[in-house]
This record gives C-alpha cells, structure tokens and sequence, in this order.
C-alpha cells in the first residue's frame, strides 16, 4: 500500500508561491515608480551614499537660488553705475561745448539735468530697497534734491545719508565676495564737481539790477580756465565710476560662472543618485516575468497536488 503524505509538499509549494508573488509585487513597483525602493531601507549598502548626495544637492540648489537672486542685483547694480557714468560725461560734453562755442547758454540748465540723473541713479532701487544705501537700505541714500542745494554752506558728505556697511555674498562653502557699494564711495567725486560749480555760479552772480550771472552768452577768461578745470574733474570721475562698472561686470560674470558650475553639479547628482536609485528595466522586466511563470508553476503543483491528497484516496 503507497503511503501518501502531502503535507510538507503543500508548505513547500505554499512558501515558493509567496516568495514568487513578493518578488513579483516588488518588481511590479520598481517598473511603475523607476526606483529600486520607495525608502532608504530598499537600498542596503547604497543608502549612506544617497543621503550624503541629497544632502549635497540642497545644500547646492540653495546657493543657485541665493546667488541667481545676486546675479539679478548686480545687474541692476550695473544699470545705476553706468547712468551715473553717463551723466559724468554728458556734464563733461557740455562744459566742452560751452568753452568750444565759448557760450555758457543753457549750460546750468544741462549741468541741473545731469545732477538730477546721477542722483535718481545713486538711489536706485532693486526689489524696494535703496541699493548703495550700505545698510539702511530704506533711507534714500542721496538726500540732495537740486543743484542748489549743495551750495554753501552745504558740504558733499552732508548730502550722503548712507552708512558704511556693504554687502558681502557666500557664492558657496569656501567662497564670499564683496558685492555691495555705497553712495557716499561711488559719488563723492562727481557730487563734488557739481558743487564746485554751483559754488561758483552763487559766487559769481552779481545782483544788479540789473542781475548778472555767469556763463553767459560769452565765456569771460576767469570762466573759461575754471569750467575747463572742471571738464577735467568730470572726466577723472566718469573714469572712476567707468572702472568701478567694470568691477561690478567681473564679479557678475564670476556669478554666473558659480552659477553654471552649481547646475552642472547638481546634475551629476542627479545621475548619480538615479544610477544608484533607479533600476535596471530590461533585467527587473525579466525577473518579473520569471516572478509570474513561478507563482503559475506553484499554483499548477498546488493543484496536482489537491488532486492526489489522502482524501481522493479515500473517496
């Protein structure tokens, strides 16, 4: 008589089963979600590295955002500078012509212009706050609103409302840089041109009657020697503040250099991590497939074996 025992054959069967439908659901989730697990836990020996990498990572987007927030100042920063330098050369140009055509017509009234323009410039403001007003970037950093008002006994550093601190940027872990200036450095030299002239034109006039002031229709000598003093002084500060928009143009292009360097890091991060987190498609494909033939083959045996069980023996 054969002997017939089907028990351990059914836990044998029973445990391939499950193994065959976990590895299947774990290979059905790696092929929907492209990972290899959905927590550090899945990734064994590689999971130290994916933290320190996505450490990285934020601590890199993090300075992108800073220093792309830094970029957009710089260039605004630029802008100021240089309409500051333009109106250091326009008053420049100005004061040739008049001693050209040796003519002082209108050449207060295009010297007011230029004021006005350096000064709108030297309070120029990026995201609301003044830009070279050092650290009390919400008090207009010129307070000079006229020509007039540097006359005496006004002085040029009385018109300067800024203080001292600039602005220093960490462009990442090992690097910082001086990117901020103040009004008070940036204009000192042309607000002082400015008021040589307005101390001379207040000096000058004659009250008449009828009154009399200078630069007129004709340049006299003692004017001609002075405004060419003065072209002089214009051109040493459009010079100055032509060299310090050089400098703000270096350390802006040094920002999108770290900029672009931050990026390329971050996307070797990136394909780093997915080589370690990401999975193999062609081979998780197979052992899926290979997965589901085994729990078809266990359930097909499963079944054989129900079939010869001591109690259709005995039926």
């Amino acid at each position: 008589m054969d002997r017939v025992s089907t028990t351990n054959s059914y836990n044998v069967v029973l445990s391939g089963i499950l193994r065959a439908q976990q590895t299947q659901n774990e290979a059905n989730a790696q092929i929907a979600s492209g990972k290899k697990a959905t927590d550090l836990r899945g990734f064994s020996s590689d999971s130290q590295t994916l933290v320190a990498a996505r450490t990285v990572k934020v601590q890199t987007e993090s300075y992108i955002k800073l220093n792309e927030n830094l970029s957009r100042k710089l260039d605004t920063q630029n802008i100021y500078l240089t309409s500051t330098a333009d109106a250091a050369e326009t008053a420049r140009q100005a004061i040739a012509n008049a001693i050209a055509n040796n003519s002082g017509t209108a050449l207060m009234e295009t010297l007011k212009l230029q004021f006005s323009a350096a000064v709108d410039s030297l309070n120029g403001q990026n995201e609301g706050q003044y830009l070279f007003a050092g650290s009390q970037t919400s008090t207009k950093p010129v307070s000079a609103n006229s020509l007039s008002s540097l006359a005496n006994p006004a002085t040029v550093a009385s018109i300067f409302q800024n203080d001292s601190e600039v602005q220093t940027s960490r462009l990442n872990d090992a690097t910082s840089v001086t990117t901020g200036l103040t009004a008070s450095d940036i204009g000192t030299d042309l607000m002082t041109v400015f008021k040589n002239i307005q101390d001379y034109y207040v000096a000058n006039t004659l009250p008449g009657p009828p009154t009399t002031y200078p630069f007129g229709s004709t340049l006299t000598t003692a004017e001609t020697t002075f405004l060419t003093t003065q072209m002089q002084s214009f051109a040493s500060s459009h010079s100055g503040l032509t060299d310090r928009t050089a400098l703000n143009g270096a350390i802006a292009n040094g920002v999108a250099t770290t900029i672009t360097s931050q990026k390329a890091r971050v996307d070797t991060i990136d394909s780093m991590t997915s080589d370690l987190s990401g999975i193999n498609e062609a081979e998780t494909v197979s052992r899926l497939r290979l997965a589901q033939q085994a729990v078809n083959a266990g359930a097909q045996v499963f079944l054989a074996l129900k079939s010869s069980s001591l109690l259709n023996y005995l039926n």
